[in-house]
């Protein structure tokens, strides 16, 4: 069984997974696998089509929407280190968004902050799958954990005029934020459980909106991971 953080990290300038014993492993993310299974982005066609014909985005040009999308990315990622930072270190966020989601975890959990796990790396050596996880916490009196992901971005619960992910494996579920998120957290879950030991009770996507965060428990996709996993064995 592999040991949580042991011996692996992530290199922020390259987002890749370094496995400190044998630098030679390649890893795949979970976000790039699951993210082959739906709707690729187009920032360029869609940022085009927006402020052509879309009354919000109108005043904007493309490169000036696009600009505003690597903000709104750039601002989630701060926002995600402020919470690791203060999981971690005890360091005050700046980012209201931070501590909207510090104050509802708190909230959340029945247990003790210092019990948090924060920005958890997870492995597979057998499959070439790397991954962290925001938050994995155990649940009191149980011998279980919680995994919990912090989105900041849009978050739709169904797809544009009710359109399916395009894969094979993924074609029963909208390509949507949510079902996409659902099945991060599932494979995170299936790497927790197989290869780590853990027993997961439940997962969560934590949504930090602008003044508020909602937290959605999602369900655990095991077959659609099992048969996601299996396709990537068959790729070259």
């Amino acid at each position: 069984m592999n040991r949580i953080n042991d011996d692996i990290h992530l290199v922020p300038e390259t987002h890749q997974y370094v496995l400190k014993r044998n630098k030679n492993q390649k890893f795949k993310s979970v976000t790039t696998i699951v993210g082959e299974y739906f709707k690729k982005f187009d920032k360029i066609s869609v940022s085009e089509r927006l402020t052509d014909g879309h009354s919000e985005y109108m005043h904007l040009t493309p490169a000036e929407l696009r600009a505003d999308w690597d903000a709104s990315t750039q601002l989630g990622t701060d926002i995600h280190d402020e919470i690791d930072q203060y999981l971690k270190n005890d360091k005050p966020p700046t980012l209201r968004r931070a501590l909207l989601g510090i104050n509802w975890l708190r909230q959340y959990l029945e247990t003790p902050m210092n019990k948090v796990m924060s920005e958890v790396i997870l492995y597979s050596v057998e499959l070439g799958i790397a991954g962290t996880v925001d938050i994995l916490v155990e649940v009191p009196g149980t011998d279980a954990y919680e995994i919990i992901d912090w989105k900041t971005g849009k978050l739709d619960f169904e797809s544009h005029q009710g359109e399916t992910a395009p894969h094979h494996i993924t074609s029963d579920l909208m390509d949507c934020h949510f079902e996409k998120y659902t099945l991060q957290l599932s494979m995170y879950r299936y790497l927790l459980e197989k290869y780590y030991g853990f027993k997961i009770q439940n997962q969560v996507i934590a949504h930090l909106g602008e003044y508020d965060c909602q937290g959605y428990s999602t369900p655990y996709h095991k077959h659609y991971i099992e048969a996601i996993i299996n396709d990537q064995k068959s790729v070259p």
